[in-house]
């Protein structure tokens, strides 16, 4: 229970960033050709993504380190609830990485049970689409 909140609260703050895409949307109505685009950027495309990253709810850390290239690389610390039912009770910090390439390519879960690499390796999935990658400690803690 407490990795599947972990994930969803992960994957929602990868859509908020603007990290990944999401799912792929349904086809919409072909744009108006004569409206003119008025409406500016959001505050968030703006903002740098090491602090968009540093904004999320429950970060204890975000440091940026040496990347592939074409990618951006970040260790993250977040700040856990050992019990999801008793938020104010004992916390755990569990440690993700990010590789960053691009908001328009697909992003890859990547989990390791006990054994957790600082290193920007890409998995084998995160090579095939050519994408983002989060990978994340996942154990019983």
């Amino acid at each position: 229970m407490v990795v599947r909140r972990g994930l969803a609260l992960l994957g929602a703050g990868a859509l908020v960033l603007g990290l990944s895409s999401g799912p792929p949307q349904a086809a919409a109505a072909p744009p108006d050709r004569t409206a003119v685009a008025t409406t500016p950027a959001s505050a968030s495309e703006e903002e740098p993504l090491e602090e968009r990253i540093r904004d999320l709810p429950g970060v204890a850390s975000v440091e940026e380190a040496t990347a592939p290239e074409g990618y951006r690389f970040f260790r993250i610390t977040f700040v856990q609830p050992v019990d999801h039912r008793k938020p104010n009770g004992a916390t755990f910090e569990q440690r993700l990485t990010l590789l960053h390439k691009d908001v328009g390519r697909p992003m890859v879960m990547s989990t390791s049970g006990y054994y957790f690499s600082q290193s920007a390796g890409r998995s084998e999935p995160t090579q095939i689409v050519d994408g983002n990658q989060l990978s994340m400690e996942y154990r019983f803690f």
